[in-house]
């Protein structure tokens, strides 16, 4: 007749995997409101009647071009966020850091001003810039005139390099925010399982 086994009290149990879903549970929500961003930016579109460049430089489609930009725009926002929520000690933190946060990258996004020497370093890590950048490839802004030439046509209108008018460099942005993606939702993570005791409210 077999004996139920009997483990020690003294023996020691295997460690047990912990497996913290906030992030990714997080980042599957996001990315469903997203799309759903995304989709609304034809409502947009049709509201103002903008004109669209006729073709894209990828696809044939320049609209697709703008969903797949506004979709990592916003999705590499929502991981910053994340990040950030995972490394400050509280909720309260998180909230006042925000509008500091969105007034650095709206200042060096490179639409008010031109980014020149140190400004131009700082903006690399600013996703505000990779993701105007992208619009103003796609929306070809060299090749658009200045309202301000419409009454001073003696204005020259200086190509900017940021706004190349081609595939390859809206492949490279793309891959750029793509990669800050990543990135942050990797900082993210490792931060969040650093803590041994969560304490925040």
């Amino acid at each position: 007749m077999m004996q139920p086994e009997t483990v020690s009290a003294t023996s020691p149990e295997p460690p047990k995997a912990v497996i913290r879903p906030d992030t990714n549970s997080a980042t599957a929500s996001h990315s469903f409101r997203l799309v759903s961003l995304c989709l609304s930016f034809y409502g947009v579109h049709w509201a103002y009647d903008n004109e669209l460049p006729s073709e894209g430089l990828i696809f044939g489609s320049a609209m697709l071009e703008y969903y797949i930009t506004i979709f990592l725009i916003v999705f590499a926002a929502d991981t910053m966020g994340l990040c950030i929520s995972c490394i400050v000690k509280n909720e309260q933190l998180a909230s006042q850091m925000s509008p500091y946060i969105l007034i650095v990258q709206l200042l060096f996004s490179g639409v008010l001003f031109a980014m020149e020497g140190t400004a131009s370093s700082v903006s690399a890590v600013m996703l505000s810039r990779w993701g105007m950048e992208a619009l103003g490839s796609i929306s070809n802004l060299n090749d658009l005139p200045l309202r301000l030439q419409e009454e001073l046509p003696m204005i020259p209108h200086e190509a900017d390099e940021a706004f190349l008018y081609t595939a390859e460099h809206l492949w490279e942005v793309w891959l750029i925010l793509l990669v800050f993606v990543v990135v942050l939702l990797i900082i993210g993570n490792v931060a969040l399982h650093s803590v041994k005791k969560d304490t925040r409210g």
